[in-house]
């Protein structure tokens, strides 16, 4: 799932092991994808509402627009970027592009 084979290192492979290894370590992680299976009607009775108003940033990765898709079926003013030779795991594989990207949507909004 990374694009960048070498950003990820041997140190971060061994952190996400002594992360995932304790107790429950791995819980966070499972509970937002298996999340993913169970909100689909909650999420679609708050969209019925109306899409969100508010600023929304996408950013894609991986040459795939689901990200994009999905931010714009839910939100009216949402920005994207498209952050390309990085694959799933954009903060490690290239956290100053996620930085600048930030950085220029929160300077966009006057933050």
């Amino acid at each position: 799932m990374s694009a960048n084979t070498g950003a990820i290192t041997q140190q971060d492979i061994d952190e996400f092991t002594r992360a995932y290894a304790q107790p429950n370590g791995f819980s966070g992680a499972a509970g937002l994808y298996r999340s993913m299976l169970t909100e689909g009607e909650e999420i679609e009775q708050i969209v019925t509402k109306g899409k969100l108003e508010l600023p929304v940033l996408s950013i894609a990765a991986g040459g795939r627009s689901l990200t994009n898709q999905t931010m714009n079926s839910v939100a009216q003013n949402v920005t994207i970027a498209n952050l390309t030779g990085i694959g799933h795991f954009v903060a490690l594989e290239d956290p100053k592009s996620l930085a600048d990207t930030l950085l220029d949507f929160y300077r966009a909004l006057g933050i």
